[in-house]
């Protein structure tokens, strides 16, 4: 597993910079490509174009049942105590919120720093600055 760390951070490295796309690196989809590093696989990419704006989004996760949250659950990953993240960990943190639904985004865990996507696109922040509810990993 530890080979399979290394490769998300060897990701992470890069897209760092990239511009955020909806549809193609977005906040979703940053997450998703992470935890293909992890595996080592490649699932993520059958969501690419689904959706070209934040609507298109939302309504593609409610028709489909498709949240982040239960997207990284599917693909294997489960509650990890807070504190106890490590490289290829998702921080779970709160971006946006629609109505008055929170839209969930995931902060991936680099060690010291971690990987976000933002508007700006892929960002490098200090773990410790994050503020973040929970972390859903893979052990």
């Amino acid at each position: 597993m530890i080979q399979r760390r290394e490769a998300v951070v060897s990701y992470v490295n890069t897209v760092v910079g990239r511009p955020f796309v909806w549809g193609e690196m977005d906040c979703t989809l940053f997450p998703g490509f992470c935890l293909d590093a992890l595996l080592g696989g490649d699932e993520s990419r059958e969501f690419v174009g689904r959706w070209s704006n934040i609507a298109e989004a939302v309504r593609y996760s409610d028709s489909n049942n498709l949240t982040l949250e239960n997207w990284l659950i599917r693909r294997g990953c489960q509650t990890i105590k807070k504190n106890f993240q490590q490289v290829g960990d998702f921080l779970m943190l709160e971006t946006i919120t629609i109505g008055d639904e929170p839209w969930l985004s995931a902060a991936v865990c680099l060690g010291d720093n971690s990987a976000v996507c933002t508007e700006n696109g892929i960002e490098v922040f200090s773990t410790a600055s994050l503020s973040f509810d929970y972390i859903l990993g893979i052990r």
